[in-house]
């Protein structure tokens, strides 16, 4: 995916699970079963090629995400108002 092609918390996703785990080098029975627990949680849904995050913050805490990685500022991230504070600067080289 990439930053613009969602539509708030939800977008597209043309893979099947088979695609996922070998883009992921995961078997195809663990990906099932992630996506299941994911699913059974009421993190995600999945239906007809289209992924809803249905709980953002207990997926993230789920996934230990921190989108500091992404080198974006989160004003880009449609999300990130509504759900996350952003990081702190502690022990970012200037």
């Amino acid at each position: 995916m990439t930053v613009g092609l969602t539509s708030g918390l939800q977008c597209s996703l043309p893979l099947t699970q088979s695609d996922m785990a070998d883009m992921l080098g995961l078997s195809l029975v663990h990906t099932n079963r992630s996506m299941a627990i994911l699913r059974a949680a009421g993190m995600i849904t999945l239906k007809s090629y289209h992924l809803t995050i249905v709980d953002f913050d207990r997926l993230r805490k789920t996934a230990n995400f921190n989108s500091a990685y992404l080198h974006l500022p989160h004003a880009n991230l449609q999300f990130a108002a509504a759900t996350e504070a952003p990081p702190p600067d502690e022990g970012l080289a200037a």
